[in-house]
């Protein structure tokens, strides 16, 4: 970021699991987002402000444990992520007007998590390995979290690492300038990346 430019997401959720049976969950996640950006105009050296927030996509996923023991559980899992916002394509005359507000399209994962609980413990050890397509304009990834989670009550205290592997497979990778930018230019280029 330059000087007096600013740039941050603020997300909450809205989330349920529900177990079906022994075996079988499903759930949902309710996004809805905030984004402040202040860009500056290079050839104006003018300073833009904004502010966005609104719903920003609606996940619906199911879990299935393949494998369960009194501390271990494996489960298959899936995922598809509708986005409820459209961005707008970047025009020079619209510089400081618009925020983008995620990438665009829907969303798919799918994959595997496991859990691991200690004997006589409140601590589980969880992680994930998904393979995920973000987004149609965008490389398909491979998700790795991991997470402590400390489960006191009904409440869950957690601390993890995510790592995100792109497969290269975006189609502007040779072409970068063939792909539309997302409103603003802004203070980052997070929902404007090229592999």
């Amino acid at each position: 970021l330059l000087d007096r430019e600013e740039y941050s997401v603020t997300d909450l959720n809205f989330f349920a699991q529900y177990g079906w049976t022994k075996e079988f969950e499903i759930g949902t996640n309710l996004k809805y987002r905030l984004v402040n950006d202040s860009a500056i105009d290079a050839s104006t050296n003018r300073l833009f402000k904004n502010s966005i927030s609104k719903l920003h996509s609606l996940d619906l996923n199911l879990k299935y444990k393949i494998l369960r023991s009194q501390r271990y559980a494996l489960s298959l899992f899936g995922s598809y992520k509708v986005r409820l916002f459209d961005n707008e394509v970047f025009q020079p005359q619209s510089f400081g007007q618009l925020t983008p507000l995620g990438d665009n399209g829907d969303s798919v994962a799918i994959g595997f998590k496991s859990a691991y609980q200690p004997a006589s413990s409140r601590f589980i050890f969880k992680s994930d390995l998904l393979f995920r397509n973000p987004s149609p304009e965008l490389s398909e990834e491979l998700v790795v979290n991991i997470k402590g989670v400390y489960a006191k009550n009904r409440t869950e205290y957690f601390l993890g690492l995510e790592n995100v592997v792109s497969l290269d497979r975006d189609e502007f990778s040779d072409n970068p300038t063939n792909k539309p930018l997302l409103a603003n230019p802004t203070a980052s280029n997070r929902f404007n990346s090229i592999n």
